[in-house]
């Protein structure tokens, strides 16, 4: 990083995959209108509350499976 805050080198995404520098992946991705409201985002009970929505909805669950 420079002083003003910009960074000293880049390198794109396909430039680096061209140099063999990574390796290529895929990502899947979908939508399963989760309500992510009711989570608390303070150091600590943020947890409980992912625990209870991601793991603790068994509908929820079986639509993923």
């Amino acid at each position: 990083m420079r002083i003003d805050g910009s960074p000293a080198v880049e390198l794109r995404l396909w430039k680096a995959l061209d140099e063999q520098l990574l390796s290529p992946s895929e990502y899947y991705g979908m939508t399963d209108n989760t309500d992510f409201s009711i989570v608390r985002w303070s150091q600590g009970p943020e947890v409980a509350d992912l625990d209870k929505i991601l793991t603790g909805d068994h509908i929820r669950a079986r639509r993923i499976a």
